[in-house]
């Protein structure tokens, strides 16, 4: 669809895990991706109240998505995504 129509794609959404092919664009999507983020607490239209009670009612790993645009690592992984790729470095093999 793009290829004949020489559009974009625009991608408006909050971040859900650090899964998925929105965040393999964020992250590793090259120079030809424009990047917007946009918190909640910058908005004049949300007040900070409301952004209190909701980290209240969701819980800081929630809303550190939805509000604050945060890949988090889910809740179910038993190791961090930062853990195993500190774990996963290219080493000189051992023998030849």
């Amino acid at each position: 669809m793009l290829a004949v129509s020489q559009g974009k794609l625009v991608a408006l959404t909050t971040p859900y895990g650090r899964r998925g092919w929105f965040y393999e664009a964020w992250e590793h999507g090259g120079p030809e991706w424009e990047r917007i983020m946009v918190e909640a607490n910058a908005c004049p239209r949300i007040s900070l109240e409301f952004l209190a009670e909701q980290e209240n009612l969701l819980g800081p790993w929630q809303y550190r998505q939805e509000y604050q645009c945060e890949f988090v690592d889910d809740t179910e992984q038993f190791f961090s995504t930062e853990l195993i790729e500190r774990a996963l470095v290219e080493m000189e093999p051992l023998w030849t």
